[in-house]
């Protein structure tokens, strides 16, 4: 169960959504329901714009076997970056104890809904990094100064593209650097579409994508390059299980890459009910097809252990 933070998802909203406090404490209330409490495997939605809140405070006071949240969320497309210095603590604290942190990680779904100025040239918006002299920094700056100088006014129309900044897969080397062991999930692989496009430049480089060039990058195989330098990157491969095509090249690659010892089983259900092959029993289908029956228990059994066990729950 994956609280969001959808407090600042518009920088000028009168949404009457629920807030982060409202979510925590109904899951809180799920999981101590004798029904449900060994059934829910909560995460803690943060931000680090939430005001008034001691931000590892609240982490520390929800992540603990008599509350029952197991790991952290996050969703930087509603606007900010995981480096942000104000989620040092908490990064710091996840580390060492071995909590796990679940973070979206396409270029689509949901983003920040509010304008291009509200955020990233007034709304408290700040790049203080809390690993200033990080090896992916000087690109990650030149990205959002690209980004911030664009003369093309479309882009800055359109939310679902420039909300890439925040969500962009070098954004984590930062805190990897700081943090080497820190458990964190990529969720989604990047994208079905990332997947596909990465497959389609390898047999033709010259293949564009829908993004400006300063945006680019292909998410998928950003992904498995941190999964690769970095012993706790994992990632799953829910949602993007909906779309056949891409699990084909997920499945012919990880069956003979040792990073299928750090990919998860997953659906994302209920959301993937928007695609043709979404329901449930449908991607159990194609998944219980593609993976041999070992492979089937790393992803579904062994790996997703691996990523819940802590120092909180051993």
């Amino acid at each position: 169960v994956l609280t969001q933070v959808l407090d600042y998802l518009d920088y000028n909203s009168t949404s009457n959504h629920k807030k982060i406090q409202t979510q925590v404490q109904e899951v809180v209330e799920l999981k101590r329901n004798e029904l449900y409490h060994d059934k829910l495997i909560p995460f803690l939605g943060i931000d680090p714009r939430m005001q008034g809140i001691d931000l590892l405070q609240w982490v520390t006071s929800h992540i603990k076997k008599d509350v029952g949240f197991y790991g952290i969320k996050i969703y930087p497309a509603y606007g900010f970056f995981p480096f942000d210095v104000r989620l040092d603590p908490v990064w710091k604290w996840a580390a060492e104890n071995d909590v796990p942190v679940m973070t979206h990680a396409t270029r689509g779904g949901s983003f920040y809904l509010g304008t291009f100025d509200s955020i990233m040239n007034q709304g408290g918006f700040r790049i203080q990094s809390l690993n200033p002299n990080s090896s992916a920094m000087p690109r990650i700056l030149n990205r959002i100064s690209q980004l911030v100088n664009e003369s093309d006014k479309s882009v800055k129309k359109n939310n679902e593209t420039w909300c890439n900044v925040f969500g962009h897969p070098d954004n984590y080397i930062p805190v990897l650097e700081k943090y080497p062991t820190l458990k964190i999930c990529l969720a989604h692989l990047g994208g079905a579409n990332e997947v596909k496009l990465s497959a389609a430049q390898q047999l033709d480089p010259t293949t564009k994508t829908p993004y400006p060039g300063y945006l680019g990058g292909n998410w998928y195989t950003a992904i498995l390059d941190l999964m690769t330098n970095f012993p706790n990157v994992y990632s799953d491969i829910s949602y993007t299980l909906s779309d056949k095509d891409a699990m084909d090249i997920i499945t012919a690659y990880f069956h003979n890459s040792p990073l299928i010892d750090k990919l998860l089983y997953g659906t994302d259900f209920y959301l993937t009910q928007q695609e043709t092959t979404g329901d449930e029993p449908g991607l159990i289908n194609i998944f219980l097809k593609d993976f041999s029956e070992a492979q089937i228990s790393k992803l579904a059994y062994v790996n997703p252990d691996n990523y819940l066990r802590s120092a909180i729950h051993v």
